[in-house]
């Protein structure tokens, strides 16, 4: 996929199935974070932003799904923190 301008494709991170004590969190409980791994960017998006970086993010966006998983498509200016 060829992204235009600054537009970043983030796929986004599985919300957890456990606490870190171990405690199963039911499905419709878990929450699903503003957070992904980016996995293609536009050609005008800054160099500090590349693929495979972990990133933070406004809440909106274009969700779409590719081969099953779910991306948010996103401007640049919505991309908050590199984690």
């Amino acid at each position: 996929m060829k992204l235009l301008g600054n537009r970043i494709l983030v796929e986004l991170k599985t919300p957890e199935e456990k606490t870190e004590s171990g405690i199963i969190i039911l499905e419709e409980m878990r929450e699903q974070k503003p957070q992904g791994f980016i996995k293609a960017v536009g050609s005008k998006v800054v160099e500090n932003l590349k693929e495979g970086d972990e990133v933070m993010f406004r809440d909106y966006g274009q969700m779409i799904n590719i081969e099953g998983k779910d991306y948010m498509l996103l401007h640049e200016p919505d991309i908050l923190a590199i984690i």
